[in-house]
């Protein structure tokens, strides 16, 4: 019995040493665990606050005029609020990607001008840009395909006027505004789906593009030679909200007819001005 008790004694023994060891091990790790957290607080709280002066320092540059290198041949400036807009580009590549974020901070603009007369063939535009400035990739003789993969809203006046091998516009596009000479002299370009989505065509737009058929379903107002010099334009879909069409929208247009409804605006217009009209009354 002796030796069973010590040896029943030196297992409990044992067994609380075992459990201390564990406590104390659970303690360490809890401990370790805890600075471990205090210290990637720390960290990010620093990383934060290295960022907010990398971009008060990029902030005060574009209050100044002056760009920010963000790479790959991109210049930019940035805007109080963070709005990154990209003012130049002295690349040469046929294959251009614009970036769609630097430092943390998403390209939101291009500015008039950036890519005017470059010898590019394509052209991805990131996500967050909402804005195309003026003329900013006029004249670029051998773009033939854009693709943009979020929300763009305004492209500005002149934006691709010229780029006469443009064919292939790849996203959904939620245009809300095509400024004056936006797609003029496209001639390679047959479909555009956005343009179910503008309220207004502006001035000479679309003059001179290759356009084949359009679908104005939002279109309230279509201005002077919006569609004109238009040869493969053949058939103009419109809806009752089209309330306002210059006299020479469609001048040097000969092939177009329009779908309308007779007794709609777009469909007096039609029998005014000698334009085959298709009753459109079932789209109504």
């Amino acid at each position: 019995m002796g030796n069973k008790g010590q040896k029943s004694i030196g297992s409990r023994g044992a067994a609380i040493f075992a459990i201390i060891l564990i406590g104390i091990v659970f303690l360490l790790l809890v401990i370790i665990l805890k600075n471990e957290k205090e210290t990637a607080k720390e960290m990010r709280h620093q990383e934060q606050k290295e960022f907010n002066q990398r971009v008060s320092s990029y902030i005060a540059a574009g209050e100044e005029g002056e760009e920010v290198d963000i790479g790959g041949g991109f210049g930019a400036v940035f805007e109080f609020g963070g709005n990154v807009i990209i003012t130049s580009y002295n690349g040469n590549e046929k294959d251009v990607v614009i970036p769609e974020k630097y430092d943390k901070l998403y390209i939101t603009e291009i500015a008039p001008e950036v890519f005017r007369g470059k010898d590019m063939e394509t052209v991805v535009i990131p996500r967050g840009v909402k804005t195309i400035g003026d003329y900013c990739f006029a004249d670029c003789r051998n773009l033939r395909e854009v693709t943009h993969s979020g929300y763009l809203s305004t492209i500005r006046e002149g934006a691709f006027e010229g780029c006469e091998s443009l064919s292939v516009i790849n996203g959904n596009w939620g245009i809300h505004e095509v400024g004056k000479r936006g797609f003029a002299g496209t001639s390679s370009l047959k479909n555009l789906t956005f343009l179910s989505s503008l309220p207004l065509i502006e001035e000479d737009a679309f003059r001179g593009s290759g356009l084949e058929t359009v679908k104005l379903s939002s279109a309230y107002q279509i201005d002077s030679g919006a569609f004109a010099d238009c040869p493969n334009l053949t058939t103009v879909e419109l809806r009752a909200q089209t309330q306002v069409i210059a006299d020479d929208a469609f001048e040097d247009s000969p092939n177009v007819v329009f779908l309308a409804n007779e007794a709609t605006k777009a469909g007096k217009y039609a029998i005014e001005h000698g334009i085959p009209l298709t009753d459109g009354k079932e789209k109504e």
